[in-house]
């Protein structure tokens, strides 16, 4: 972490250590966090397995120094810890924390403040701290010296100490060492701090913008969702009046006008489920079909590219959400920072009220031609649920009766179903159906449509950590493998529940399908899985008359279907590249039978002979400029072999000859200007793939994994990707590496019974991460991303990143490709490799 003044984090005894602040959401903290993995490179995030809910959540930043302590029910900011303090500059009241020591000597140095500096010089005079006699026989024990908000920890000889000593000449003796911690707290004192550490009511928001001067134009937070039934939900707020939402009559213009404007609106549909909805409709107090609108499970997205397994998740701007008539029929308002969705349709009727309660059984809405919110969906943000972090925990109250006898998000699940299995058990028709509604439903997260599960190979190298806590990254949404969710219904409401009994969702529905829409608690993503036609139509107009080199090119394969779906856009010389030109001659053929005027050259290239490399380079001296540079082509898993330049296989034709091909290549692609592109595809086994700076060839192949020899290749391809993108960002080229997803081609041909196996195993990343197989997609889809990296302008600010399923997807990437000096490390390897520098 840099050492400079204007980057130091200031101290905010009691309240904040820069922008940290006592009180904000985990959700935030992880936000701003992976907003800058440059400088936080490395997150890591412990919980209970057992109790996510109800234990701490730890927060880790190993590079930085760094420990945050959150409370497990309300997930807020209790407690800011300093372990190291040659990791962060601190400064409290423009004065160095950490004195004597040079920026150099910092970095290897784990000395903090003496006590002198903190007394005398930073925080002043405070009442006597408190001591810790050490707890096996060794010599040293602690000295908590506290002040209001702030806390530093020095060790001290256990020999030197006693009641009776005077503890400020004691502490600025030989016996007592500079501080190995602070911490900043809410409290008095340490020790009067700690007994309510996790439970005292914060003094500060969940957002630092409600305490910024711009506050007045901030929405004030949600402190707790209260569900009365009978479709009436109330949002208490920590300031401001509570604002309550009635299910189809609330409109999305009051949504706006009392919460701000979503964060993001999205349209999705899902008919897998339908098969489902005959039987979900529910009367108010019997399960039957309503005599209303029934089971109406029309799709009500009509578009060509949504089939029975495909789902629509189209961005609408979030301007439409004060014009109704923009909207579509049904869509998300997505409030991630308040920790619900609501769901915008048209008005049906209600479920019914609890049975007890003082509430009357709603009526069927009187207009049904304008949109409301129907749906509200509540969400836990349980650490280890597939998708953790996306909003912000909510807590809830169900108020069953005017006893107060109530549930809440904190409640086990089989507590909150007893309660209301004995609630409604009057309201079925007969036993029979009583069991059939009460039956789980099974929903996977992490099969192929889901955003993280488009995978090829992953390693599984590392076990995820065993006993009470879990340690995991905080990337990907941090989806930890409890993707096997069960969903679970009661008239009005629905479920999502983990197997330890946690509940990472609600939904209060309206009365009609409420199964079909349970399944729309699948979190919307940027993510979305196209075909290359779709991107094509919206941006393909600007590859008109574009030069583009594909290596890799062959039948049957994603750069084959790459150049074919190309050729459709009119480019002006389409490149392709491949060991010999039968490989390409049957794709050439497919693009000459649709666009028969396209212009088509073969460049014979063999990546593994960095000298053939060079030779191919030097065939295009005729050509001034390329404006689109796309390497696809590499191996998998093949048996150990090295090339004629010495070097592991995989690593050297999946990574090595590439990087040489786009050092050659550069000066074409940066005389196309601005807007031009170098496209580096690798694939999801980056999630298990880590570069062995000390030994890529695997002992020279007594240990090598082949496995784990595509992992390194495919993580050098990405790390390559985004040093590129940063050297090239200030000339607008463009830089991206894509997981194009698992598409069946030649390149799994050394494989076997792989696939089967790995498919039967739990698989992780290198950060702990389970993750499932992914299921197989299409050539066509496959290339869409690519495309997406191309041409696509809304991610043009985000150079360099990781694109998966057409969007930005470095949240999915773990702690050593992130690692910036790693990159610069492979960047330098690889210029000693090719025996060349290739200076940006």
């Amino acid at each position: 972490m840099t050492t400079s003044r204007a980057s130091a984090a200031q101290i905010h005894p009691g309240k904040a250590l820069g922008f940290l602040t006592l009180g904000m959401s985990l959700h935030n903290v992880l936000t701003r966090l992976k907003a800058h993995p440059q400088t936080y490179p490395a997150i890591d995030v412990a919980y209970s397995a057992g109790e996510p809910l109800h234990q701490p959540v730890i927060l880790r930043l190993p590079s930085n120094g760094l420990r945050l302590r959150f409370d497990g029910p309300d997930q807020r900011l209790r407690l800011i810890e300093v372990l190291d303090f040659s990791k962060i500059l601190l400064v409290y009241k423009n004065q160095e924390v950490v004195k004597g020591l040079k920026p150099q000597e910092q970095a290897s140095s784990l000395q903090g403040p003496s006590f002198r500096h903190v007394y005398n010089r930073l925080f002043g005079p405070s009442y006597p701290g408190e001591y810790v006699a050490p707890a096996s026989r060794t010599p040293y024990g602690t000295y908590v010296l506290s002040y209001p908000g702030v806390a530093f920890s020095f060790p001290l000889q256990d020999s030197a100490w006693s009641d009776q000593c005077d503890f400020v000449a004691l502490m600025s003796s030989s016996a007592a060492s500079p501080a190995t911690s602070m911490a900043i707290f809410q409290g008095p004192s340490w020790p009067e701090a700690r007994s309510s550490l996790f439970t005292k009511p914060p003094q500060y928001p969940r957002s630092p913008a409600l305490v910024s001067k711009n506050r007045e134009s901030v929405p004030d937070e949600v402190e707790e969702v209260k569900i009365y039934g009978a479709g009436k939900i109330e949002l208490t707020r920590r300031g401001a009046p509570s604002f309550c939402i009635t299910l189809s009559e609330t409109t999305p213009q009051d949504l706006v006008a009392e919460l701000g404007p979503p964060d993001a609106i999205y349209r999705k549909n899902d008919r897998r489920i339908s098969i489902h909805g005959a039987a979900a409709g529910v009367t108010a107090r019997h399960m039957s079909p309503s005599p209303g609108r029934g089971t109406d499970v029309t799709d009500t997205d009509q578009s060509s590219s949504n089939s029975v397994t495909d789902d629509s998740d189209d961005e609408i701007s979030p301007a439409a959400a004060s014009d109704p008539s923009s909207l579509p029929t049904e869509c998300f308002f997505n409030y991630f920072h308040h920790g619900f969705d609501a769901f915008i349709s048209y008005p049906s009727t209600p479920g019914p009220a609890f049975p007890g309660s003082d509430l009357a059984d709603p009526s069927p809405p009187t207009s049904t031609s304008h949109l409301t919110v129907t749906k509200v969906l509540v969400h836990g943000n349980v650490p280890g649920s597939y998708p953790f972090n996306r909003h912000r925990r909510s807590r809830w109250t169900i108020h069953l009766d005017s006893a107060g006898d109530d549930l809440n998000s904190e409640t086990p699940y089989d507590e909150v179903s007893g309660r209301l299995k004995e609630l409604w058990k009057g309201s079925y028709s007969n036993a029979a159906e009583e069991k059939a509604l009460q039956r789980g439903m099974v929903l996977n997260r992490g099969w192929g449509d889901s955003p993280e599960s488009s995978v090829e190979f992953l390693g599984g190298w590392e076990e995820s950590t065993g006993g009470r806590q879990r340690a995991v990254s905080a990337g990907p949404e941090s989806g930890q493998g409890l993707g096997n969710t069960e969903l679970f219904g009661f008239p009005g409401l629905l479920f999502e529940v983990l197997k330890n009994g946690a509940h990472t969702g609600l939904s209060v529905y309206l009365l009609n399908h409420p199964l079909l829409r349970a399944y729309l608690l699948k979190m919307s993503s940027k993510q979305q899985i196209l075909r290359s036609e779709a991107i094509l139509e919206k941006y393909g107009k600007s590859l008109k008359g574009k030069t583009v080199l594909i290596t890799g090119v062959a039948n049957e394969s994603i750069a084959g279907e790459l150049a074919v779906q190309l050729s459709a856009a009119n480019p002006g010389l389409l490149i392709l590249s491949a060991r010999s030109q039968e490989r390409v001659a049957p794709i050439v053929q497919k693009i000459k039978a649709q666009s028969p005027d396209i212009k088509v050259r073969f460049l014979k290239m063999d990546l593994s002979d960095l000298k053939d490399v060079r030779r191919a380079a030097q065939e295009l001296d005729d050509i001034p400029k390329i404006d689109h540079l796309v390497v696809v082509a590499g191996i998998m898993m093949t048996p150990y072999s090295k090339t004629v330049d010495g070097v592991e296989s995989q690593f050297a034709v999946n990574y090595l000859a590439n990087f040489l091909l786009v050092k050659l290549l550069l000066p074409k692609v940066e005389a196309a200007g601005p807007t031009s592109s170098v496209i580096i595809v690798a694939s999801s086994a980056v999630r298990g793939g880590k570069i062995n700076f000390d030994d890529i060839d695997f002992a020279d192949g007594q240990k090598y994994e082949a496995l784990a020899a595509y992992g390194q290749s495919n993580a050098a391809r990405v790390m390559f990707g985004k040093a590129l993108g940063e050297k090239l960002a200030a000339k607008r080229i463009r830089v991206f590496s894509i997981d194009p997803g698992a598409v069946k081609s030649g390149l799994q041909r050394h494989l076997g019974d792989f696939a089967k196996t790995i498919n039967e195993m739990q698989l992780h990343d290198l950060d702990g991460k389970e993750f499932d197989f992914p299921q197989w997609t299409t050539a066509s889809e496959g290339a869409a991303t690519i495309i997406t990296g191309m041409i696509d302008p809304t991610i043009e600010n985000s150079n360099g990143s990781f694109l998966h399923h057409n969007a930005v997807a470095d949240e999915e990437l773990h702690s050593h490709i992130y690692d910036h000096s790693n990159w610069m490390r492979l960047w330098d390897l690889s210029e000693k490799l090719i025996g060349e520098k290739f200076a940006v």
